[in-house]
């Protein structure tokens, strides 16, 4: 059966994009005294890793994963991510080639291998190779979730723990998909819990108060707020790190559960602005550090941290509205295109018809 959309997921992915981005920001001028800085970026890559597990669920699972089917899921997600992903790449490539300091990432001839096979990425690209090879391990978890809906979520809640248990070493495993997959897994384990059939004023408040008191508690999360309020503290075990704790794994599931179902989150996350946000947050997400640093290198904003930030949203905001509208989504929808012409993937002419939802 196919899932309405879900705009509050929309506002929820704009909201994490704009948490890298104000991390970013006070990284480089200060903002609050770097109060959200200082790696608290890695919480909006946590929403978004949470959110990626939670979609994939939602919009397969209940699909049988023929041939056809999973053709269609690899091209769509590849479509979605790759484009946008390489042409930045090649950028960053080129402008390190041509420039002494490029604006953009550390793509050079010894690491494009690595980057064109998502194995790893420099900067923020960093996620990209994580959430593509979450992509090809979601095709092994559907199949098995197509045999045996228990086997599927004994596993995916069994893998959680050890993958933690697992993630000793903070230098060598801290950007992959082993450090990173229990948030895909809790997203998937959110996509599996029933939604009520109908609404009840009473549970709309209880599930409002859950959101609000659950998002108030994600503020621990970032890494100089739990050190003013004496919660978690950084050390050298990725197990005790903010964002490789199982702590953290409940929370940013617990914060997309009650999103799904409070009216307030509708209200806050589903606005229009907001769901524009979550629609270009992908372009943004790559654009946001080039912007910042033309802005710290060509103007005296830095001076004026609050400004800075203002200057920053709006630019980069800008700069992936038009890159949304002129490159990504022109691109994706295109290739989506040719790929449906393939003999393999043709659909039938009831699932043609079907919104589809997962191509967003």
């Amino acid at each position: 059966m196919e899932r309405a959309r879900r705009t509050e997921l929309d506002g929820l992915r704009a909201l994490a994009a704009l948490i890298v981005l104000v991390a970013h920001v006070s990284n480089e001028v200060k903002l609050w005294g770097g109060l959200l800085g200082h790696g608290s970026g890695k919480v909006g890559v946590m929403i978004f890793f949470c959110l990626s597990g939670y979609l994939m669920g939602a919009l397969y699972l209940d699909r049988k994963p023929h041939l056809p089917d999973l053709l269609r899921y690899g091209v769509h997600r590849l479509s979605r991510i790759a484009p946008l992903y390489l042409a930045v790449v090649f950028v960053s490539l080129v402008c390190g080639v041509v420039f002494t300091h490029s604006i953009f990432y550390g793509v050079t001839g010894q690491n494009l291998f690595l980057h064109l096979t998502f194995q790893r990425g420099s900067g923020v690209l960093w996620t990209i190779p994580v959430e593509v090879q979450f992509y090809v391990c979601f095709a092994a978890l559907w199949i098995v979730r197509s045999g045996a809906r228990w086997a599927f979520i004994l596993l995916c809640a069994g893998l959680i723990p050890l993958l933690w248990y697992k993630t000793e070493d903070a230098g060598r495993i801290g950007s992959t998909l082993l450090a990173w997959a229990p948030y895909f897994l809790t997203g998937l384990l959110v996509s599996c819990i029933p939604e009520r059939s109908a609404p009840s004023r009473l549970m709309d408040v209880c599930w409002s108060g859950a959101f609000v008191v659950i998002a108030g508690a994600t503020l621990v999360l970032f890494p100089q707020i739990a050190f003013a309020i004496g919660g978690l503290k950084l050390t050298n075990s990725v197990q005790l790190q903010p964002w490789h704790n199982p702590w953290s794994y409940l929370l940013v599931g617990l914060l997309l559960a009650t999103t799904l179902r409070a009216p307030i989150a509708r209200a806050l996350l589903g606005n229009a602005p907001m769901v524009y946000a979550g629609a270009i947050s992908y372009s943004l997400y790559l654009l946001h550090m080039p912007v910042i640093r033309v802005l710290k290198a060509a103007t005296p904003l830095e001076q004026w941290p609050e400004a800075f930030l203002v200057a920053a949203t709006l630019l980069t905001g800008l700069a992936a509205t038009l890159v949304f509208h002129y490159f990504e989504d022109p691109v994706r929808r295109r290739l989506n295109k040719l790929a449906e012409r393939a003999p393999l993937m043709r659909r039938s002419r009831s699932e043609a018809i079907k919104t589809n939802t997962a191509q967003s």
